[in-house]
């Protein structure tokens, strides 16, 4: 049986989008269903709380980071 995905992608360019990307990430990992994140920057701490608390609670997470900013 077919089926169709529906999805909104959102880009945001940091650090001038910085205060709506905030409110925004925030606002979607609150209550996550399965969630892609790309970043290359990734210092948001509240949405790492979440998205541990999330996975926690089996949300289905894709997170793909720069390695280079693993030691800042």
């Amino acid at each position: 049986m077919p089926f169709v995905i529906t999805a909104t992608i959102t880009c945001y360019l940091l650090a001038g989008d910085g205060p709506v990307a905030k409110q925004e990430f925030l606002k979607h990992i609150s209550d996550p269903g399965e969630t892609f994140i790309i970043a290359y920057g990734f210092t948001l701490v509240p949405m790492i709380n979440d998205l541990i608390a999330a996975h926690q609670k089996g949300v289905p997470l894709h997170i793909f980071l720069d390695h280079t900013q693993s030691e800042g």
